[in-house]
């Protein structure tokens, strides 16, 4: 028996390589590159980003996403939305994926919040699917928070990335998203 203890240790090391840690709170993305830590009171927002490599926590303020709807008469953060409970999966490929369900009670806009992490990635992808029926939605920010580290844009050109104390950086796999610092 004890031959085996080895190649056990292994396998589950394989096994969780990437782990999601859901509360009803609070939900923890984390591989061994980093870790996003996301929490639902007072309301669903990223509370910190992990280097894991260098060991560095960007504490954030964060709105987690902002919509602009009615050519400006109408701007919502996930501030004003009711958040409901996280549903975790683990897809085909290892990946760990959240999604959150959330509504705006007073326009009935629905969003749909998912992060998802790979155990080789060194980010996490986040994305948004908006039901707005009633409404024109003429922008969306994916992110939105306020660090007091230093922010720069790696260049001038739509797309760029934005990178966060030279630690972590941000961006849009939409080459023509705009980065605003």
């Amino acid at each position: 028996m004890k031959r085996f203890r080895p190649v056990l240790a292994v396998l589950a090391l394989i096994a969780v390589g990437t782990v999601l840690h859901a509360q009803p709170s609070q939900v923890v993305l984390r591989n061994a590159h980093l870790e996003r830590v996301i929490v639902a009171e007072p309301y669903l927002r990223t509370a910190s980003i992990v280097n894991k490599l260098s060991r560095e926590t960007l504490a954030l303020t964060s709105e987690e996403f902002r919509l602009d709807l009615d050519g400006g008469n109408l701007r919502l953060t996930a501030r004003d939305f009711k958040a409901g409970p996280p549903k975790t999966e683990t897809l085909a490929d290892g990946a760990q994926r959240v999604t959150f369900q959330l509504r705006h009670e007073a326009s009935g806009i629905a969003v749909q919040l998912c992060y998802e992490l790979k155990a080789q990635d060194f980010y996490t992808r986040k994305w948004l699917v908006v039901d707005a029926p009633k409404n024109r939605l003429d922008s969306v920010d994916v992110e939105a928070f306020q660090t007091d580290r230093p922010l720069a844009t790696a260049g001038t050109e739509r797309g760029q990335p934005v990178l966060i104390g030279n630690q972590v950086f941000g961006g849009l796999e939409y080459p023509v998203g705009e980065n605003v610092v």
